[in-house]
């Protein structure tokens, strides 16, 4: 039985805050024909991003990697933000049918954001 879609989309808005486990399950739990198509995508995004993470994790340690490990977070922090606001842009007309209210992306980078302070 397919995923309702305001479910389907709401799951893979909320996969970047989800550990990489979470979201390994949340993609074995139910087959790739459940899920709307561009939620499917956007899930299995998150989880390559969150499996490089990981993998950058492992192989990284001490004092002398922190700023390039912070560096690292921000940018893939950025991208998971900016395929957001991406599927904002293209979905908005989608969800007017549906009646789901969309909420708008700051268009400000967390690196814009931290050069002001």
């Amino acid at each position: 039985l397919p995923l309702d879609r305001s479910f389907s989309n709401l799951v893979s808005r909320i996969a970047p805050f989800l550990t990489l486990r979470q979201v390994e399950y949340i993609l074995h739990l139910r087959p790739s024909s459940h899920w709307q198509p561009f939620d499917l995508k956007r899930l299995r995004y998150v989880y390559s991003i969150k499996k490089k993470v990981n993998e950058i994790s492992e192989s990284y340690g001490g004092l002398s990697f922190m700023p390039q490990s912070f560096f690292v977070s921000i940018f893939l922090g950025e991208a998971t933000r900016s395929s957001l606001r991406a599927s904002t842009a293209n979905q908005n007309a989608d969800h007017d049918d549906w009646g789901i209210e969309t909420v708008e992306v700051d268009r400000r980078t967390a690196l814009a954001n931290l050069r002001r302070r």
